[in-house]
């Protein structure tokens, strides 16, 4: 086809509309218009990895969180019972030595936190008390004539304790047990009423008898560590020494408990007879009690205390006056002492009250005050001087009200104890009615002594006359002894240079009593000198751990021409 020219239009030919029709179609064939696919994979991975991650941590949310937090609560549980244990071992302390001690008790427990991953909120565990629980002592008699006069009142041996529990309120450790002190034993228990003790405690041992009473209130719910102060209330705890009041009667021990018949046949196994002193243990699962008694004809070591813990605690006050050292003494020359203590129900010193003493019978007076305030181990002493030889009388009470004379309220058992007809030292009254001289220089005189031990002293002696003397009796007293915490009451005496025995157990505070091998040499004999060795059954020391009290020795001396004399010395390092 030739193109045609329209007129008007420069150099480009006329296109019919059959031509631009035929152009537009070949155009469009050449174009592709089904979907593209590439980058498809790409897009597809990307979900798929998200979705992965999302599923995996959906996962470890359900299954690994619970069990993470599981573990962490498990520890924590272990972690308390640690915590019970030291305020097991700080309720001992008070008791022991009456000091206050504090810890902690992690009651709650936190989780770590988890990026991306939902934690629940602070598990918090309950720290409580129980409510007081009763403990009794049957058929118990002291060797102590005061102490028994007082555990022979009604009540005397009843006491309260309670016990201090924690129980877990975990979100995933839904097994974790409860923790519980009771009377000294640490014991988990769980909601089946399973046990499992960790610590026996030390109630029953061979012959000795500790119990340490909890006092107080608590209650505390706490995602933080709680602090528990023990606080002594009756303490530093002492031992009394006991018995069963009578054949057929043995000692009995009730106590409050939640544990059971088996529990406690195995706490006590190593002590039941007739390897052990404890006859039987029989629980009550009624009243919750058990009741352990104890074997018959041997003498116990008791040592009770309180301690607080809490608020709420109820103060022990005096309970009964009792005499320190022998309970009647030989009143010297010079002055004796005359000790008293001052005790709460748990048999443990009462500081800062008042005592007071009088003489009720025989010449003597006081050096010393009265009333007096007691210290720190609830004792008073005074010093009773005798004027002449006549037996003495002497009484001491509780004075609460501090005005030295015996009122009507307080002239009660408990709180009065009476030295009766105390014998005053034969040779304070020679036959002239004047008062012996002290160490004498004439006859057998007093050279020097040497302190080997707490509980043993050589005392050497020289006879300066020219005549024989023999020793035939003795009699030994005490005048100071600053360990307030021993009490001697024996002494053995023995010669030094043969090993003879003079006196064997003799009894201190007792009268003159007959001695052997006591003989002196004359002067220039080579056998004037004599070195008596006395050893005591109990530590006479003070805080330089060497004998350094002083003793007050008398001798009934007889001559070989039948001449009797007697000696009376203050011997001292």
């Amino acid at each position: 086809m030739t193109p045609r020219f329209t007129p008007g239009t420069v150099g480009l030919p006329e296109v019919s509309s059959i031509e631009r029709l035929d152009t537009s179609r070949r155009v469009l064939a050449g174009m592709n218009f089904l979907p593209d696919r590439r980058g498809v994979s790409e897009v597809l991975g990307a979900i798929l990895v998200f979705a992965l991650v999302i599923a995996v941590l959906v996962i470890v949310q359900v299954a690994g969180v619970p069990a993470a937090n599981q573990q962490i609560e498990f520890e924590h549980n272990t972690r308390v019972q640690a915590d019970f244990q030291e305020f097991d071992q700080n309720v001992d302390r008070a008791a022991a030595l009456g000091a206050e001690s504090s810890s902690a008790v992690e009651t709650g427990v936190r989780y770590p936190p988890r990026l991306f991953l939902i934690n629940p909120g602070p598990a918090a565990g309950t720290l409580a008390t129980s409510n007081p629980s009763s403990i009794s002592f049957g058929n118990v008699s002291a060797l102590n004539a005061e102490t028994d006069g007082y555990f022979q009142t009604a009540g005397a041996l009843n006491f309260e304790s309670t016990t201090l529990s924690y129980r877990p309120s975990y979100n995933e450790y839904d097994s974790a047990p409860s923790t519980t002190y009771e009377h000294g034993i640490l014991y988990n228990s769980d909601e089946n009423g399973g046990t499992a003790v960790f610590d026996n405690g030390n109630l029953i041992s061979g012959n000795r008898i500790s119990l340490t009473t909890l006092n107080g209130s608590l209650s505390e719910s706490s995602t933080k560590a709680v602090t528990l102060d023990a606080v002594p209330i009756s303490g530093p705890a002492q031992t009394v020494s006991i018995t069963n009041t009578a054949s057929g009667s043995p000692i009995t021990l009730t106590l409050g408990t939640t544990l059971s018949q088996a529990d406690w046949s195995k706490l006590l196994a190593d002590e039941m007879a007739p390897v052990g002193n404890v006859q039987s243990v029989v629980v009550d699962e009624t009243a919750d009690t058990v009741t352990i008694t104890l074997k018959e004809g041997v003498t116990y070591d008791l040592r009770l205390s309180k301690v607080g813990v809490g608020t709420g605690h109820t103060e022990e006050g005096p309970a009964y006056l009792t005499k320190v050292g022998a309970s009647s003494p030989a009143i010297q020359p010079g002055g004796t002492d005359i000790t008293v203590e001052l005790r709460d129900r748990f048999n443990n010193p009462v500081a800062g009250e008042t005592v007071s003493f009088e003489i009720t019978t025989g010449n003597a007076t006081f050096v010393g005050t009265t009333p007096a305030t007691t210290d720190d181990d609830g004792r008073t002493t005074i010093t009773v001087n005798p004027i002449d030889n006549t037996s003495i009388d002497i009484r001491a009470w509780y004075d609460p009200d501090g005005d030295n004379n015996l009122d009507t309220s307080e002239d009660t058992d408990p709180f009065v104890v009476e030295y009766n007809a105390l014998p005053v030292s034969d040779n304070a009254i020679p036959p002239t009615g004047d008062l012996k001289d002290i160490n004498p220089t004439a006859n057998i005189r007093f050279v020097d002594a040497d302190a080997k031990s707490k509980t043993e002293i050589e005392a050497t002696f020289r006879n300066d006359d020219s005549t024989e003397w023999t020793i035939t009796q003795m009699r030994m007293s005490f005048v100071l002894n600053p360990d307030k915490n021993s009490d001697p009451t024996e002494v053995d005496v023995v010669r030094k240079d043969s090993g003879a025995t003079v006196a064997s157990n003799l009894k201190l505070g007792d009268q003159l009593t007959p001695v052997s091998n006591g003989g002196f040499g004359k002067v220039g004999s080579g056998d004037e000198e004599v070195t008596l060795e006395f050893t005591f059954d109990d530590d006479l020391y003070s805080a330089g751990n060497s004998f350094e009290g002083m003793l007050i020795v008398t001798f009934e001396a007889k001559s070989a021409a039948g001449e009797v004399t007697y000696l009376t010395y203050f011997v001292a390092q």
